[in-house]
């Protein structure tokens, strides 16, 4: 049962000041316009000479491989669920719509300006959220100029989290017996095992806020001052993250309490630390936000509807949605009916509530037929485990003889719930199973803390569950649209041709279908665009996903510039655009105050531009597809 904790703390160390090194560099060649490849071959030789140099006191231990620990059964299944999602990511295309419509795109807009910069007419998340993810990728966008390889910092992660897992838990007051199994388990957790093969960062979010835990505490137990300065980059790091990672500040920050006067006693080297963690912080975007917007979030501007959010209304529909999100079955064909009349069955005045303060999906409390990586929680089968376990563990008398009688510890393991609860009071958003996944490792320990759960994973009866789980997660884990791990595309068209009638199977194919292509959607529209047009601007109202980053490619070669529907010609022939590529779905041209087609051909016409091409795209499965043009200009 024994786990090497210096191996995974000289990993986790590593981890952390690449992530810190990344997101310095980052804002640094920003600062002097050099944010190219040459930028960073040179940034990161010179930290790796000084990593070298150092590497006596900042990475303690030895990497040690232990195979023996994979011949047991959870960490066997732990290993194949990791093989599975690392070659689901090598043989597919990112195809995550956050990734390939905000954050790919606002990195390429950067390194085409070798800067950070706020991006001109963009959307408002392009420039109000967190850069942590977003400078993390940035050297392999840079330098490789492929998005292909992004996926790896995600397999990075998990395979750090079962380590953080067992070292956090047990530091909390977990029986080690209980934490092995547990390590094994929560990272088959729908949203983390999803993202493992993906562009996403809600998983790496999730990694490096353990992290932050898990410095704090062991700082306490080894006396290593080093700890908690690692503790202090992490905390930085995982707010610029998630935005949605900002509350869990508190049970950090009473995990740290004990080390604070460790932390005195070297007050120069402190203090060098944690300006660094406030420069990888969520500080600068702050600062930028505050400046352009006078809202440091940019929330008011890009989730106005917050403004009419009271919070019991957020409570309430955050309450519904999380247990409904963590629920569900992965596949749930009852999706349909579930989102037709659940709604329903609530009061009409907490329904306009929910409908007035939560996006849309939210106040209705909508569920997918699947479990994808753009919604899961922690998902039904560590949910329902943990569940059963909490109740056979009562038999043990948990709740009179805990393992520990510190107070600390219980301030720690319980501030995380205090955490969820600001998070839930003052929030509307309709994927808070997904947004909170930094949260999951937090909470748990104050229920697994209790003593019960060493004797009940001795239990055949529950090893068979947990067996029950994994084979639930590897079976979500094949059928992943976006990286199936079977043939779908053949499945579906000998499927068709035996059931030509069958609606659902029709549905099911149009979903692979729409994933397989989602990572250059664009490419029909490209396709018109010339070689020589290394400047082309932009006017999208679409109201789902644009997939802006299909228009980029192949990386380095070409510009996007976003353009507002009132743009002048003169702005276009600053920027030297030739060609426009406009995309509209009706509905969202219609919020902009636009009749689309009397517009569009108004436009075309008083700026002298001609209409080159026009491509029908579907971006969502569920969706008809979208008109999109290339207009060209003298």
């Amino acid at each position: 049962m024994a786990v090497s904790l210096s191996t995974s703390s000289a990993a986790l160390r590593l981890w952390v000041l690449f992530w810190a090194f990344s997101s310095c560099a980052g804002w640094l060649l920003s600062a002097i316009g050099w944010l190219r490849p040459a930028g960073y071959w040179a940034s990161f030789g010179l930290g790796s000479a000084v990593l070298l140099a150092f590497r006596g006191h900042v990475l303690p231990g030895r990497f040690r491989w232990h195979p023996a620990r994979f011949r047991r059964l959870f960490p066997l299944c732990y290993l194949l669920l990791f093989v599975a999602a690392a070659l689901g990511g090598l043989l597919y295309a990112p195809s995550n719509p956050d990734g390939l419509t905000h954050r790919v795109p606002r990195t390429l807009n950067w390194l085409a300006e070798a800067r950070w910069h706020w991006i001109e007419n963009a959307p408002t998340g392009f420039n109000t959220r967190g850069t942590g993810f977003e400078w993390l990728m940035a050297p392999l966008l840079s330098v490789l100029r492929t998005d292909r390889w992004i996926f790896l910092l995600n397999v990075v992660s998990f395979a750090l989290l079962p380590g953080l897992i067992y070292s956090s838990f047990w530091r909390l007051g977990v029986r080690r017996r209980a934490a092995f199994h547990w390590m094994w388990l929560v990272p088959s957790g729908y949203c983390f095992l999803l993202q493992a093969g993906s562009i996403a960062n809600d998983l790496a979010g999730a990694v490096i806020a353990l992290a932050a835990l898990d410095f704090a505490l062991r700082a306490r137990s080894s006396g290593r001052v080093s700890d908690a300065w690692f503790s202090l980059l992490a905390a930085g790091l995982m707010t610029n993250a998630k935005a949605s990672n900002l509350t869990l500040l508190l049970p950090w920050g009473v995990a740290l309490l004990p080390s604070i006067r460790m932390l005195l006693r070297k007050p120069l080297p402190t203090v060098a630390v944690a300006l660094v963690a406030v420069v990888v912080s969520v500080g600068p975007n702050t600062y930028f936000n505050l400046k352009r917007l006078g809202d440091w979030s940019g929330a008011s501007v890009e989730a106005p509807e917050f403004a009419h959010l009271t919070p019991g209304v957020a409570f309430v529909g955050n309450a519904l949605n999380l247990t409904a999100q963590n629920l569900v079955p992965p596949i749930f064909p009852a999706a349909g009916w579930w989102n037709e009349h659940f709604h329903r069955t609530l009061p009409s005045t907490l329904l306009k509530k929910l409908e007035a303060g939560f996006e849309p999906g939210g106040a209705h409390v909508k569920l997918m037929e699947m479990q994808l990586e753009v919604a899961a929680g922690l998902g039904f089968g560590v949910c329902v485990l943990l569940l059963i376990s909490m109740l056979a563990s009562l038999r043990h008398g948990a709740c009179r003889h805990s393992q520990t009688n510190a107070l600390w510890e219980r301030c720690v393991r319980w501030s995380a719930w205090v955490s969820l609860l600001v998070y839930m009071l003052a929030t509307g958003l309709s994927t808070s199973g997904r947004l909170i996944a930094p949260y999951y490792c937090y909470l748990l320990p104050a229920f697994l803390a209790w003593p019960g759960h060493a004797l009940l994973v001795r239990r055949r009866w529950w090893r068979a569950l947990g067996i029950g789980v994994f084979a639930l997660a590897a079976m979500l884990l094949a059928m992943n649209p976006g990286r199936p791990l079977w043939p779908a595309e053949r499945c579906f068209t000998w499927l068709a041709q035996k059931k030509p009638g069958s609606g659902a199977l029709r549905k099911a194919a149009l979903l692979y279908q729409s994933y397989s292509g989602r990572w250059d959607a664009l490419a029909p529209i490209r396709r018109h665009l010339p070689a020589q047009a290394r400047n082309v601007g932009l006017i999208s109202f679409i109201s789902a996903s644009s997939i802006e980053t299909s228009l980029w490619r192949p990386f380095g070669q070409r510009r996007i510039w976003w353009l507002r529907p009132a743009s002048p010609l003169d702005e276009m022939k600053r920027k030297g655009i030739r060609f426009v590529v406009v995309g509209t779905d009706g509905p969202e041209a219609r919020k902009h105050n636009l009749v689309f087609q009397p517009w569009f051909e108004s436009w075309v016409r008083e700026n002298g531009g001609s209409i080159v091409a026009e491509e029908h795209i579907r971006l969502l499965a569920t969706g008809e597809p979208s008109p999109w043009y290339v207009v060209e200009f003298p």
